[in-house]
């Protein structure tokens, strides 16, 4: 017995079941009967189980047809839905206002009131312009009349590190900028220096101590 196409789409299903209309129409006699199920069933009644199926596909192809149709429609009128809800979540906020919890039953979250007040608001900008500061940062209009004026001197010792030299136009307000090593910056020759100053002081001031001397603000005792 073929087997019949269970799982095939509905287009595919009705054409085969047009098919079997067609060769039991044309190739079965009218009075004759075949063996159905264990069944005798004359060329009428397979005709008539065919034609139902066939009316059933129908009925699912024009409720398709007319489901697309009405999603396109509803599709179209979208925009006009939309400024709809728009329209009458405004209102909605106009009537309660703005801060109104009841908003919540409307789907709306309310804005909450703000607890900062006028002074903490402006403690909160003059510490943000203190903090500014410190970090020297600057804002994009400032930062556009900070460039380099001049093409620096750069120069590569043998050992790999590349020495950065301003010249005497942008050398007044470019800090050091030291070695860079391998794409970072060294530290600058004149921090271990600074160091070994102040350590020579310290020690020049025990010494004078040791000896009798002076050395400080403190007089020595009578």
């Amino acid at each position: 017995m073929a087997n019949a196409n269970v799982g095939g789409s509905p287009g595919t299903f009705l054409a085969e079941v047009q098919k079997l209309i067609a060769g039991v129409t044309q190739v079965i006699p009218a009075k004759s009967s075949i063996n159905l199920g264990g069944t005798q069933t004359t060329q009428a009644q397979i005709l008539s189980q065919l034609g139902a199926i066939v009316s059933e596909y129908q009925a699912l192809a024009t409720a398709k047809a007319a489901y697309s149709a009405q999603l396109l429609s509803t599709r179209n009128e979208r925009a006009a839905d939309n400024n709809l809800l728009k329209e009458l979540r405004g209102a909605v906020v106009a009537m309660l206002g703005r801060n109104n919890p009841q908003l919540t039953q409307f789907g709306i979250n309310p804005v909450k009131p703000r607890t900062t007040t006028a002074q903490q608001m402006v403690a909160a900008a003059a510490k943000r312009e203190v903090t500014r500061a410190k970090r020297n940062t600057m804002g994009s209009v400032q930062k556009e009349d900070v460039k380099a004026i001049q093409t620096p001197d750069v120069s590569l010792s043998s050992n790999g590190k590349i020495s950065i030299t301003p010249l005497a136009a942008d050398a007044a307000t470019t800090p050091s900028v030291g070695n860079i090593t391998g794409g970072e910056a060294a530290p600058s020759a004149s921090a271990p220096a600074a160091a070994g100053s102040t350590a020579s002081t310290q020690s020049t001031g025990a010494t004078g101590t040791a000896g009798g001397g002076t050395t400080g603000s403190t007089p020595a005792a009578s």
